[in-house]
């Protein structure tokens, strides 16, 4: 009997192991995994030092529903669905009714432009520019004035 609990505790702990998804497990935090993300372009300030790279989380060709910015392992910037977020915290929320994914419209060295999404893509919001504040030294949301 004690074989037979040690048998069958290794086949179930067997069968874990293959479930689980090791290629995707993150070993550092903010840390992207390549097989879920895709890196689309970096962002440079005026005199070409590095911002970070800009990788997005796709549903389709057009859409995706997470960006992050990553310079040197940390992230600078994340979109997590409805939420804009920088190092500092929460930059805006957006989209929460009906959410289904952003489009990038523009990028530049220093900034990019994204639309919000909802109601399966039939409902598109303003622009919304997110660009490098040279004197915070962070990615924030362009606030009109």
């Amino acid at each position: 009997m004690r074989y037979l609990n040690i048998f069958m505790f290794i086949c179930v702990f067997n069968f874990f192991l293959k479930s689980m998804d090791l290629e995707n497990v993150n070993t550092k935090p903010n840390i992207v995994t390549k097989s879920k993300w895709e890196s689309i372009f970096s962002l440079k300030t005026k005199d070409d030092t590095l911002i970070g790279t800009v990788f997005i989380k796709k549903i389709n060709d057009t859409i995706f529903t997470e960006l992050v910015v990553i310079n040197n392992d940390d992230t600078i910037y994340h979109i997590d669905s409805t939420i804009l977020k920088n190092y500092q915290g929460i930059d805006i929320e957006v989209g929460k009714n009906g959410f289904y994914g952003y489009k990038m419209i523009l990028n530049k060295s220093d900034y990019f432009v994204i639309n919000c999404l909802t109601n399966y893509g039939k409902n598109v919001s303003d622009d919304i520019t997110i660009e490098w504040n040279y004197n915070k030294k962070l990615l924030e949301v362009q606030k009109v004035p």
